[in-house]
């Protein structure tokens, strides 16, 4: 390699074909430079008017993930409950009330089916958000011993009925950064997410039938369970905005539901205290009730925490505490 003082366009064109290729990371483990040499390059180049900008494959990129996860999962089922609950965020000493909500109901009504619908690990240190000030987080290994703790007692109540967890943008926090960072220790145990929880199956998505589909998420903005169902052309299950709501939507074919499954977490929890400034939200913590009667989907039903100190959880008309 060429010193810092020795660059010209010519010595420096190899390496910044090599970074709008593949990353300022893998350029220098391939170059066998440092990735301060690496920032240097490109920022030299880019003061001589060089093309830097990253060149990135996002379909195919996108389409090794969804093979190496599975991405589309399917469902027959005919009669049953579906237990989907979303956007966990578990967090070390905290137990939420709809987490506490969700097993009681799962020991009670045996769910067919049991979905995590994403963010059910946050990953604050490993965010790409900077911190803020001097917060205090968790560590990954004391956010994954949380995570390991609740999804057991899940695993538990619902005994041998099927689990599975559908990536959320948070869930895929783990890997983002490790890939990033340490790419050398890619097919090492304990480098996925998935291999520390063997019971749940993963995936990017749950279709059910020929007529619902669970996924963390897809459109966004106040209106999403109107636009999710619409462009889906299916009943719709996501998370990611915590807004819990059902929506449906009816035409010649019947009618579907948009629905927003809420946050597993209480909103007003510790896990958003810094970054949402104490902002008051459009949150509401609970999970969602579906259910399967002679291959037909019924109206989702939200099971929505009423007030997290007292345990008290509404569902439907009825209320019960926890």
């Amino acid at each position: 390699m060429p010193t810092p003082k020795l660059y010209n366009r010519e010595n420096l064109a190899p390496i910044i074909e090599h970074y709008r290729e593949k990353g300022s990371v893998q350029t220098a483990l391939d170059l066998g430079m440092t990735r301060h040499q690496v920032d240097y390059a490109v920022r030299t180049a880019m003061e001589m008017g060089m093309d830097v900008q990253r060149r990135r494959p996002m379909q195919a990129a996108i389409k090794e993930r969804i093979q190496r996860i599975e991405g589309r999962l399917h469902k027959e089922l005919t009669d049953g409950y579906v237990l989907v609950g979303s956007d966990c965020h578990y967090f070390p000493g905290v137990v939420s009330t709809a987490h506490r909500a969700f097993v009681k109901l799962c020991k009670e009504i045996r769910p067919a089916v049991v979905v995590l619908n994403g963010d059910v690990f946050d990953g604050s240190t490993i965010s790409r958000h900077p911190r803020i000030g001097w917060d205090s987080k968790p560590t990954v290994a004391q956010e994954l011993k949380a995570v390991d703790e609740c999804t057991g007692e899940i695993e538990d109540a619902a005994g041998t009925h099927e689990l599975y967890w559908l990536l959320g943008n948070h869930d895929a926090r783990y890997e983002t950064f490790l890939a990033a960072h340490a790419p050398e220790f890619q097919n090492v145990d304990g480098f996925t997410l998935k291999s520390h929880f063997p019971a749940w199956k993963p995936g990017w998505s749950l279709f059910l039938n020929e007529d619902c589909v669970i996924k963390h998420r897809f459109k966004g903005g106040i209106h999403a369970t109107h636009n999710n169902v619409l462009w889906a052309g299916r009943t719709t299950i996501t998370g990611h905005l915590h807004s819990q709501r059902v929506t449906p939507l009816s035409d010649y074919n019947g009618t579907r539901w948009g629905v927003d499954c809420g946050t597993m977490a209480a909103p007003y929890g510790p896990q958003f205290q810094d970054y949402t400034e104490d902002n008051p939200k459009n949150w509401r913590s609970g999970f969602v009730l579906a259910r399967y009667w002679r291959g037909r989907l019924l109206e989702p039903q939200t099971v929505t925490v009423l007030d997290e100190e007292a345990g008290l959880v509404r569902l439907g008309t009825g209320v019960f505490e926890v």
